[in-house]
This record gives C-alpha cells, sequence and structure tokens, in this order.
C-alpha cells in the first residue's frame, strides 16, 4: 500500500470506531453530544480544542518550571504542545527557548480561549523583537543587530 492508502485506511478505520462507541453510548442512553465527544490529543485541530474550551470556567494560570511553561488545565497543556511543535518547524529555536518566551510574553489575564487563540497564532513580532533591548529583528534572528545579544540571551533576565 502506498501512503495515501494506509492513511485512508487509519482514517476509515478510526471513523468506524468512532461511530461505534457513539452507538454502544447511544445505546446505554447518552446524550447525543456526549456519544460524538472523542479525547483531545496535541494532534487534534485547533477548532477541536476551542470548542471544547468555550464551556470551561476555570481560571488559567501558568508557571515556569524546568525549562517548560506549565498551565494549570490540560487543554491549555495540550494547545502548549501543539503550539511548541508548530512553531519549531517555522523558527530554528529550542522548544526550552519558546517555553520561555511564551512565559515571558503571556498575560495572565486570559480565558482559555484566549490562549489558545495565541497559542495558535502568536504574534509575529514576539520571534523579531528582541526582548532586551526592543530592537526589531528579522524573525526567526539569531543575533540581535544592535546589542548582538542572541535570541536566547535576550530572553534572560
Amino acid at each position: 500500500m502506498n501512503n495515501w492508502q494506509n492513511w485512508y485506511q487509519a482514517f476509515l478505520a478510526n471513523k468506524r470506531d468512532r461511530q461505534l462507541r457513539a452507538f454502544h453510548k447511544g445505546l446505554n442512553g447518552e446524550p447525543y453530544a456526549d456519544a460524538y465527544e472523542h479525547p483531545l490529543s496535541s494532534s487534534s485541530n485547533w477548532t477541536d480544542l476551542i470548542n471544547k474550551a468555550i464551556n470551561l470556567d476555570h481560571k488559567p494560570e501558568f508557571n515556569f518550571d524546568n525549562n517548560s511553561l506549565i498551565f494549570n488545565h490540560e487543554l491549555l497543556n495540550l494547545a502548549l504542545s501543539k503550539s511548541i511543535k508548530q512553531i519549531t518547524l517555522i523558527y530554528p529555536y529550542e522548544s526550552s527557548t519558546i517555553n520561555l518566551l511564551l512565559f515571558k510574553k503571556l498575560s495572565p489575564n486570559h480565558s482559555i480561549v484566549e490562549f489558545i487563540k495565541i497559542l495558535r497564532e502568536p504574534p509575529l513580532e514576539w520571534f523579531s523583537e528582541c526582548s532586551y533591548c526592543e530592537f526589531e529583528n528579522e524573525e526567526g534572528w539569531s543575533l540581535c543587530q544592535n546589542c548582538r545579544r542572541t535570541f536566547e540571551e535576550s530572553l534572560e533576565d
């Protein structure tokens, strides 16, 4: 089988499995909406994460420990994991550096949905501005053109 056929077979198997679980839940009398609910993971799409977060009444908090940004809610940690995977594909920074950048740039006054939207599309200036001297470099810079600090050094206090 080629890659397309493998992907399609996996898609059909996953779809069939979800339908069978929904059918089983329906037989047990569970509500329709709950029957199609599926567990979220870092491979879930952003819309699924946002839809799951909409009805949550939770005050998000975060801290930085052991080179990692840590939220007090599993959904936000999933969004963070997904965001870091996307950012490392675009920018030449280590995940620990991205964690530190997000910790320094995120404001604690957001809802869960707002945090997920920010993690989905972090502002581009976070990756072009030197955090030390606030000089505007090119996206993905490694050495500030103004203060000559590396991207990682600019994030240090």
